[in-house]
């Protein structure tokens, strides 16, 4: 009998690391229930426009959320980087390409098993106006128990939190993953950082919130500055604390 969930977690680790490079460490990956009360709430904590999961999906049962961790070494590269290491922009665009191949891959499989899937892709799946997910890949992933919110805005997993996130809808009940809700962002915890507020180049992030609007003028300057790859609306600088590989000694 197939074993769904191992089927899942054995093909994304699989993809992963058979990738054509050595830009990540061990995928972490969670299963929500998509009835979760959470996500009832996301409207609240998001936007009005964020979808729900039976919106997306009619039927669905499970959501799959995945975290693709980068490596220390690609973390130490962007950090040492006066402006925005091309190493980072190349890793931005080839793992949005590796989402994308590994929710197809998953999907032509699992069809053969009569299960349906749902998915969104990871770098257009926005609203332009209010620059806000219509799917928040962190939320989700926040749902599904994968890590917590830093001041960075970012979600901070036992992995840290440089990297990318993926997930896919499918309409096969798996038992949800237990939530990791341990705080992990020092600032948060005890106030013992905010590396993250000091290597911002725009000053975006502040301990009274994140302005989202200078964020997204930095990264499409960065897009621009690499103008001979393919779109990186990226920076990284925000993710390059202990929380980074979650590492104190980093």
């Amino acid at each position: 009998m197939l074993q769904v969930k191992e089927f899942i977690e054995d093909s994304i680790k699989q993809m992963v690391f058979s990738s054509d490079n050595i830009m990540y460490r061990q995928p972490i990956i969670a299963f929500a229930d998509a009835e979760d009360p959470e996500f009832d709430q996301i409207k609240n904590v998001t936007h009005d426009n964020h979808m729900l999961p039976r919106e997306w999906m009619p039927g669905g049962k499970t959501i799959v959320s995945y975290f693709i961790p980068f490596t220390k070494e690609l973390v130490k590269v962007n950090r040492e980087h006066e402006y925005v290491a091309k190493e980072w922009a190349v890793a931005y665009i080839e793992t949005n390409d590796l989402i994308k191949q590994i929710n197809n891959a998953l999907a032509e499989r699992l069809k053969q098993f009569h299960i349906d899937t749902v998915w969104q892709l990871p770098d257009i799946n926005f609203d332009g106006e209010k620059l806000m997910a219509y799917w928040s890949q962190r939320h989700i992933a926040y749902i599904a128990g994968i890590g917590t919110f830093g001041i960075n805005n970012m979600l901070i997993t036992d992995m840290g939190c440089a990297g990318r996130y993926g997930s896919f809808i499918i309409d096969y009940k798996i038992e949800p993953s237990k939530k990791n809700r341990e705080e992990k962002c020092l600032y948060k915890r005890n106030g013992s950082c905010g590396i993250c507020m000091d290597m911002c180049p725009v000053q975006a992030l502040t301990s009274q919130g994140y302005d989202r609007f200078k964020c997204n003028q930095r990264v499409w300057e960065v897009d621009e500055f690499y103008n001979d790859l393919a779109p990186c609306d990226c920076c990284g600088k925000c993710l390059l604390g202990p929380c980074a590989i979650w590492d104190k000694s980093f």
